[in-house]
């Protein structure tokens, strides 16, 4: 029997949020435990669950990215974090990064690229959208 990798998708825009959830109810090999629409929510279904992969958009009302990056790192939930987000900024996703998150994923190249984030963050490493790695590589 194939072991499933757990996670959950929280996104405040009902259409990507759909998407997602029909993509991951279509790929072997995941098991989606929920969604979520908000940061209040999302932090709950963490908590709640523990799944191995939480996909987050960036910009959502209530709990903030950093608060709950703070709140997995403070509870030593193993739930790998990955962002979701339009927002393209190298300076923004470092911060994040430092803070703990494990994955930042552009959503113009998120369907290519959530896979294999995933993958990566399953294998023990860190997962950032090529597009923003070449300008983070720039800025070095």
């Amino acid at each position: 029997m194939k072991t499933l990798t757990t996670l959950i998708v929280a996104d405040d825009h009902p259409i990507f949020l759909e998407g997602l959830v029909m993509l991951f109810d279509r790929i072997e090999g995941f098991e989606l435990l929920g969604n979520a629409t908000d940061g209040d929510e999302t932090l709950a279904m963490i908590i709640k669950y523990q799944p191995a992969i939480a996909l987050i958009d960036l910009s959502m009302s209530g709990v903030t990215i950093e608060q709950i990056i703070q709140a997995v790192e403070k509870d030593a939930i193993t739930t790998q974090l990955i962002v979701l987000t339009m927002l393209k900024d190298s300076h923004k996703a470092q911060q994040l990064l430092d803070l703990g998150l494990a994955g930042y994923v552009l959503k113009d190249m998120a369907f290519e690229d959530l896979i294999t984030s995933i993958e990566k963050l399953c294998m023990g490493e860190t997962f950032i959208s090529p597009l923003l790695l070449a300008e983070m590589l720039e800025v070095e």
